[in-house]
């Protein structure tokens, strides 16, 4: 039986051309049954966090961001010039309160 997820899943690539299919299929951890997250650069998660709704607090070395929310959630992303370690990427998608699967529509 398939989880919820996994039904959800599969019918949103069912509607997608085959390459954007292959690349999406990736995402997905059949044997663990959960979303995998993908390598990313520091400024596209900043992106994906200013266009949801969170403000840039401090421009340093590492960028720190808030929300609206009572208490607000404060993101601190590592900027420099390669990818997110995949554990560094999961501790700011817990810090902004989504899950994987969320952040992932977000992308």
């Amino acid at each position: 039986m398939r989880s919820k997820g996994e039904l959800q899943f599969f019918e949103n690539l069912a509607s997608q051309s085959l390459m954007t299919f292959y690349r999406n299929a990736s995402r997905f951890d059949m044997a663990k049954k959960r979303w995998r997250r993908p390598a990313l650069q520091p400024g596209t998660v900043i992106r994906v966090l200013l266009r949801n709704g969170f403000r840039e607090l401090r421009p340093t070395k590492h960028r720190h961001f808030a929300d609206h929310a009572l208490p607000p959630h404060v993101v601190t992303v590592p900027y420099h010039g390669r990818d997110l370690k995949r554990a560094t990427l999961h501790s700011i998608i817990r810090q902004a309160g989504w899950t994987v699967a969320e952040f992932l529509e977000k992308l």
